[in-house]
């Protein structure tokens, strides 16, 4: 199996870099590879064009480039010269989304409570950023926590990451990957970390996500139950979102240790919570006990290019692919949001209880790899109007993950960067 390299070097690769306020460089990783993509293709064409740009813009034999923290105040504004970049009611923030880190495609994002932000590159690192200030003078506020040996061929790579519920006190750091050894496999380790120092990695579970391109899932989620949620594709078999012995197709439920919880809706020894799903890439938990996840419709290959969702995840459910989907729904729990005819690509998902967006509380959000830019809606699946110039749309540049962090600002990534807005 797969194990992080905690050693590995470098080569020409530079050191991580804090960009002073007023002094912002320009940045070293790729152009955005999909400003000028057509939205209807398929998700793994676009998600293995922009790993290539990724790659022939990188250091030698192909060297992701070293992420490099922006200082306050400095880097870009992703919502500069829109209306969703200012103020536009009370209880929103008073400006715009701005660049926090840029990095090499940050498939995913989990932040402590004690200020630290964890984020995934799909190329199979994983870095943690002081957000806390309290460092020593001159310390990189940013540090290499692990680098995997990744298959990144189609939908695959490095794609989620969660901390424990109780961390730092129990240091775990949870994590989704596709072994280089076996591209025919998903992977869920459990990283016990000392600092930024990994001290122990166990691959806790292993799952048969098949030898097509797409559909691999790979979120991580902590329900309020302190059991460990996955998202898993249906591998490109359809029939197996239906097949409750198949794990692919379903949101799976486990112990924090990565056994199976023995109160699961098919029995003691499945770790099946709900199914009939394509390709979930988002899973979130509200403040109040509601968990919500995106599905990605079908691409031309399974059904029409249409019909993204967004989902209430409920214990047992069937969410009816690949016989219902979108607009064409007609069995099984309906979503509560649909992309209709159009294509989107819902990735990360959110629910947002921060008091910096009192205008936006109890709105679900989410991140779009098609259009670059965060959707906004309520519960019932309705565009939110509150604080919104234009309503149920946020700020540009949320293409694959968001997360509120404990201190009620939301951070969001694209392609190229990690932002943070409030």
């Amino acid at each position: 199996m797969a194990r992080a390299d905690h050693t590995r070097p470098y080569g020409a690769q530079a050191s991580p870099e804090l960009v002073r306020e007023g002094k912002s460089k320009k940045a070293t990783v790729p152009e955005e590879p999909l400003r000028n993509t057509p939205r209807l293709l398929r998700f793994a064409t676009i998600l293995t064009i922009a790993f290539l740009v990724s790659s022939a813009c990188a250091g030698p034999a192909g060297t992701p480039p070293t992420p490099v923290v922006v200082g306050e105040g400095a880097g870009e504004n992703p919502s500069a010269g829109t209306e969703t970049g200012s103020t536009l009611t009370d209880g929103m923030p008073p400006e715009g989304p701005r660049q926090l880190i840029r990095a090499d495609f940050p498939t995913s994002i989990a932040i402590s409570r004690t200020e630290e932000l964890f984020f995934a590159e799909r190329s199979g690192r994983i870095w943690k950023a002081d957000l806390s200030g309290g460092r020593p003078k001159g310390d990189s506020p940013l540090r290499l926590v692990a680098h995997f040996e990744v298959s990144t061929e189609g939908e695959r790579g490095l794609l989620g990451i969660a901390l424990h519920p109780d961390y730092p006190q129990t240091p775990y750091l949870y994590v989704f990957l596709s072994p280089a050894s076996k591209p025919e496999a998903g992977e869920v380790h459990l990283l016990e970390l000392e600092d930024a120092t990994v001290v122990r990695d166990s691959v806790i579970v292993e799952f048969r996500s098949g030898r097509g391109c797409c559909h691999k899932g790979g979120r991580l989620a902590f329900g309020p139950d302190r059991k460990l949620y996955v998202t898993l594709g249906d591998g490109q078999i359809p029939t197996a979102a239906t097949d409750i012995s198949d794990l692919r197709g379903k949101i799976l439920r486990y112990e924090p240790d990565g056994s199976t919880p023995k109160d699961g809706p098919f029995g003691a020894d499945s770790p099946v919570w709900a199914y009939g799903v394509r390709n979930p890439f988002g899973l979130a938990f509200s403040a109040d006990g509601d968990a919500f996840f995106t599905d990605n419709g079908p691409s031309g290959g399974d059904g029409p290019r249409c019909c993204d969702e967004i989902n209430r995840l409920q214990s047992g459910s069937n969410y009816g692919w690949p016989d219902s989907f979108g607009p064409r729904h007609n069995q099984g729990l309906a979503p509560i949001w649909h992309s209709g005819d159009s294509v989107v690509v819902p990735t990360g998902i959110a629910v947002v209880s921060s008091e910096r967006f009192g205008a936006l509380s109890g709105a679900v959000v989410f991140c779009s790899f098609a259009e670059r830019r965060m959707f906004v809606i309520d519960r019932e699946g309705r565009d939110w109007k509150e604080g919104l110039s234009t309503p149920g749309r946020g700020p540009q540049g949320c293409s694959l993950d968001v997360k509120q962090g404990p201190d009620g600002r939301i951070y969001f990534a694209d392609a190229d960067a990690v932002y943070v807005w409030g």
